[in-house]
């Protein structure tokens, strides 16, 4: 310790005093509709948990055009104190097991999924050409070799093969597959499904449901408030 310490303002001493000290306020959380509020520690407490949520908020803009509810806020819910307890965890040792194989190589999976999207469009606007597009998809079609691409391996014909016997047994009756009728046949639960054909109903069942998920938000949107292609409709309101 040297002189020049006590040479220091006394008002910083104050200050440093006051940081140091025991106060219960750790962070603020701020949004547009509540405002600022003060995230407190209670006594005992060595940490929060803040459970943030996220709901669908208008997106503005400056050029006239109508207010879009495609955009994103978050808000907090509530604030969890962590404190210690008395009781101690006991933690068993568990066996350790030899790690499974995949089922399907990143690459393969990436293919699988843009085939399974490629038959949510199809079954969304024209579910007659399922099977042209479940055709393309497998194995020995001409476009491949117009294009110099490799043909897909034995473990991704067999998952396109999977995914075309649930969505061409789906129909009712031998009738064309319908979007509904797929998506049910991809979310039932079977016990014998192996875990190639676990793998390719989820799959399949995931781009069902995003392509619903997506189609439904444009839809409640409304046609005058969006494009063909989801995008905000310029206003014909003139500004003078």
């Amino acid at each position: 310790m040297t002189d020049e310490l006590f040479e220091w303002p006394p008002d910083f001493f104050a200050l440093t005093n006051v940081m140091l000290s025991s106060s219960p306020i750790i962070a603020l959380w701020k949004d547009p509709s509540r405002g600022v509020r003060e995230i407190r520690l209670d006594p005992g407490a060595y940490a929060v948990v803040l459970t943030v949520c996220m709901s669908r908020s208008p997106r503005r803009s400056a050029d006239s055009r109508w207010p879009v509810d495609n955009g994103t806020a978050g808000y907090d819910v509530a604030v969890h104190q962590v404190k210690p307890t008395n009781t101690s965890s006991e933690f068993r040792k568990t066996q350790a097991t030899e790690p499974t194989s995949r089922v399907l190589e990143v690459d393969e999976l990436t293919i699988l999924t843009a085939w399974a999207e490629g038959v949510a469009e199809v079954l969304a606007h024209a579910p007659g050409g399922a099977p042209s597009l479940l055709a393309e998809a497998r194995s020995g079609a001409a476009w491949r070799d117009v294009l110099g691409l490799a043909e897909p391996s034995a473990q991704l014909s067999r998952a396109i093969d999977a995914m075309s016997k649930v969505v061409m047994t789906a129909g009712v009756d031998e009738s064309v597959p319908t979007f509904e009728s797929v998506l049910s046949a991809a979310s039932a639960h079977r016990q014998d499904a192996s875990r190639l054909d676990a793998t390719v109903r989820q799959v399949l069942r995931a781009m069902l449901e995003e392509r619903q998920t997506r189609h439904g938000a444009r839809r409640t949107l409304g046609p005058a408030a969006t494009t063909e292609i989801g995008q905000p409709r310029p206003s014909t309101r003139r500004v003078i």
